[in-house]
């Protein structure tokens, strides 16, 4: 079990390797794609930019995440991490929107593509591929270790990167073997970049919205809530459970059922002990609020 400050701790050093990735990979593009003629990798450039702004974004979000809760954020700052990831879904719509608007441009408008791409940008789009995807790996492995929803947003933005560099490859390679009647499959391929950035982004603001909205966690965050409640003696069923994502954390009500005829300090004191397990070996449960109701066995 990763525990609340130590997921905090692996997801920025993950988004700082991110960062500094993107910054190299992301100027060798755009330099390639501007030397060698070619739009469509100047637009792959662009992503992998925005991955940056996006990297600083989640940065900030993280470090307001894993603050303590106080007296005016009872539950916390977790939702500046999801906040975070939102940004970067909403830098994900913008760039993907300029970079269709430019291939489409360039593609009712020929005379900007006269010149054949040059081979600088067919490995500056190889390149990306490889890379990116490494990145991608990297955190995807560390934001389901972490439940991290920026790290996830991060992930696929590294995802996007590497599946957009693919038509790109194909584009430019088309523009410089085939000859000058195919020169506009580089606007082509940069049309497509813009398209795979608009439907990835598109997906990850759903995802982000639905944790904004307090959606309900996975069905197995909340068996396994169940199943630590239960294992606590004295606790004789589990009416009901709700729980919502607050960053890397959850946070949970919980009603237990007890033996009617218990003394209310005994009640309290297994309500305490429910408390104290889903926090110590929960996972990723920042706070339980746990409510006793009335074992009644015709109920059940």
């Amino acid at each position: 079990m990763i525990q609340h400050t130590e997921g905090y701790r692996i997801a920025t050093k993950a988004t700082w390797v991110g960062l500094g990735t993107n910054f190299v990979l992301g100027t060798f593009k755009v330099a390639a794609g501007i030397l060698g003629n070619s739009w469509a990798v100047i637009a792959d450039g662009m992503h992998t930019v925005s991955d940056i702004l996006s990297s600083l974004g989640a940065m900030v979000g993280l470090v307001i995440a894993r603050r303590a809760p106080d007296g005016t954020h009872p539950y916390g700052h977790g939702k500046a991490e999801v906040l975070a990831a939102r940004f970067v879904s909403l830098v994900l719509l913008v760039v993907g929107a300029l970079i269709l608007l430019e291939a489409g441009d360039r593609l009712f408008n020929p005379h900007k593509i006269e010149k054949p791409p040059g081979q600088i940008a067919l490995w500056a789009a190889l390149v990306s591929i490889i890379v990116k995807e490494a990145l991608y790996q990297y955190k995807a492995y560390f934001a389901r270790k972490t439940k991290s929803s920026v790290l996830h947003a991060e992930a696929w933005h590294h995802r996007s990167d590497a599946i957009s560099s693919i038509p790109v490859l194909l584009g430019v390679a088309g523009a410089i073997f085939l000859g000058e009647k195919m020169h506009w499959l580089d606007p082509i391929a940069a049309a497509l970049v813009g398209v795979i950035i608009l439907s990835i982004a598109l997906r990850m603001s759903y995802t982000t919205l639905g944790e904004l909205m307090d959606a309900a966690p996975p069905r197995d965050v909340i068996e396994g809530v169940r199943q630590l409640a239960s294992a606590v003696p004295g606790v004789l069923g589990v009416e009901k459970i709700r729980c919502r994502k607050a960053g890397l954390d959850y946070l949970c009500d919980v009603h237990i059922e007890v033996d009617p005829k218990m003394p209310v300090d005994r009640a309290h004191e297994i309500a305490r002990a429910v408390q104290e397990h889903l926090v110590r070996d929960g996972d990723n449960i920042l706070q339980a609020l746990v409510h006793i109701e009335p074992f009644y066995p015709g109920d059940h």
